[in-house]
């Protein structure tokens, strides 16, 4: 195989991959990125638990118990988790 088609199979197989991650996800990336946003923000201590991702998901409407599952399963237990484990998992959605 060439370089150029290597880069090219390379290029969809990183598409492909986005395209699922997204697909996975139990809330819009937007409703991540302003979750990420909104911890990185608080003033608020890291408990050991989701309490302030829950307050954020409540107070936007979004399903809990989908997204908390989620993030559990991507290596988030709890707040300060959601930004050093899963935030980075979004980078390339960042716009």
């Amino acid at each position: 195989m060439d370089k150029a088609r290597k880069k090219e199979v390379l290029k969809q197989y990183a598409e492909q991959q986005r395209t699922k991650f997204i697909a996975s996800l139990p809330m819009p990336a937007e409703g991540f990125m302003a979750l990420f946003d909104y911890l990185d923000a608080s003033e608020e201590e890291c408990m050991g638990d989701l309490r302030m991702t829950i307050a954020f998901l409540e107070g936007n409407d979004y399903p809990v118990n989908e997204v908390v599952d989620w993030l559990r399963h991507n290596g988030a237990g709890c707040d300060c988790e959601v930004l050093l484990n899963v935030e980075e998992q979004f980078e390339n959605l960042r716009e």
